[in-house]
């Protein structure tokens, strides 16, 4: 990679699997040094291993990002390890995979507390 990145702080949601862990990994071999926030109770080793081994360094907070004060911790962290935040990368969300007209409320609203709440309360905080 081009190391583009180099001594960047990226915050990044929803790194647990597919795009989030993808990003986190993109990122930091451009890089980046990366907090990722995940619902996941463990830090992830082999993603900060990754990492480590694309000469970067990976941060875990394990929370729920549709809460204000996660987002406000997400943010203490970067700054308190790095000192500040560049690039926010708003990457948890959810959809549920059926015809509209089939959509429970109950969806709706898990879609709605994550796709936009988390979104609003993470770039808040930062």
């Amino acid at each position: 990679m081009s190391g583009t990145l180099d001594g960047q702080v990226v915050l990044i949601t929803g790194t647990s699997g597919g795009i989030g862990r993808a990003a986190v990994l993109a990122l930091a071999a451009e890089g980046a040094r990366v907090v990722g926030v995940s619902r996941t109770p463990d830090h992830d080793d082999a993603l900060a291993q990754a990492v480590a081994a694309r000469g970067s360094t990976y941060l875990h907070l394990a929370g729920d990002a549709r809460r204000a004060e996660v987002a406000k911790e997400a943010v203490r962290l970067c700054l308190e390890r790095f000192g500040r935040i560049d690039i926010l990368v708003n990457n948890a969300a959810r959809w549920y995979f059926s015809a509209l007209v089939d959509q429970q409320e109950e969806n709706y609203d898990k879609v709605m507390n994550l796709n936009i709440k988390a979104m609003y309360f993470m770039t808040q905080a930062a």
